[in-house]
């Protein structure tokens, strides 16, 4: 995995010659790459591509083999944090596959007079492996940093463990858990996810993830054990090489829903993706948020 190990070493240390350049910040909601916001969420257990390095290590394993790098930008109107995501993902070069990423966040708001500034980044690699025929195990490893007026609140480490099963060529089921050392922060909840995906990414494909969130009660004053999100994703390809998405989300976590529309446009002669996604908050301030992907594959 020599070209992955270098692609790794290229994005760390572009985050690090950066750092004091971006104001960096992980906010009350997490943000998401392109494709998933389009789905609306519902891309944990059905990631196929760049994205599979930031939501679940076991999806880094595909059915087709490659190297793939992808640039994703998010910005909001609302109070959530503009976000940029740079990852690599190897299915190609061995049996393992292994996906990296380093996120960027910055986050400003009002609180009383004064206006208080936010940053953030979050670097995470991942490996997957195939246990046996469709089953596959994997787990990404998080390094996390946020500071309030450059003053540093959290520093530490967590890690996410995922496990997929093909149970045939059109249907996979799967389970991922994030931020497992339960560290009950705003920027790093406690979630399990389980769902399934049904179709190819060739013509139709649909999505849905249960989310479990034990970190809410504490966090946000939720009454029980853990509270809820529901995520469903459509993707329909009408023609080869062009998709439209869609989704819908009920988040039970901010009270809050949310639905999505996207497009997915691959140029097979340049090896190049495009990714456009919008998500709106169906509440009265209308919540608005945009995010832009750009892939290469190699």
């Amino acid at each position: 995995m020599k070209i992955f190990n270098i692609l790794i070493f290229m994005f760390i240390s572009i985050s690090i010659f950066s750092i004091n350049e971006v104001d960096l910040w992980k906010g009350e909601r997490k943000f998401l790459p392109a494709k998933a916001l389009a789905t609306a969420g519902a891309q944990n257990i059905g990631a196929t591509k760049t994205e599979a390095a930031y939501l679940n290590p076991a999806t880094l394993v595909t059915k087709d083999k490659k190297y793939m790098m992808g640039f994703d930008a998010s910005y909001t109107d609302s109070d959530i944090p503009t976000e940029f995501i740079v990852s690599a993902v190897d299915s190609r070069t061995s049996i393992v596959a292994g996906g990296a990423y380093v996120s960027y966040y910055n986050y400003s708001r009002k609180e009383g007079i004064k206006k208080i500034n936010y940053n953030g980044l979050e670097i995470g690699l991942s490996y997957a492996y195939p246990v046996v025929s469709g089953l596959v195990v994997g787990i990404g490893g998080k390094y996390l940093e946020f500071n309030r007026d450059d003053k540093n609140y959290i520093r530490t480490g967590t890690f996410d463990l995922g496990l997929t099963y093909r149970i045939s060529p059109y249907i996979k089921l799967g389970v991922v858990g994030y931020n497992l050392t339960n560290l009950n922060y705003i920027e790093t909840p406690m979630q399990v996810v389980s769902g399934f995906s049904v179709g190819d990414d060739a013509f139709f494909l649909i999505n849905f993830d249960f989310v479990a969130d034990f970190s809410a009660p504490e966090i946000y004053g939720k009454s029980g054990d853990a509270a809820y999100e529901y995520h469903t994703g459509l993707q329909v390809t009408p023609i080869d090489g062009f998709s439209l998405l869609g989704g819908y989300e009920i988040n039970k976590v901010i009270d809050e829903n949310f639905w999505s529309l996207g497009m997915e446009w691959f140029i097979p002669e340049s090896r190049v993706e495009f990714i456009f996604a919008y998500l709106q908050s169906t509440s009265k301030n209308k919540n608005k948020h945009f995010s832009f992907s750009l892939r290469l594959y190699f």
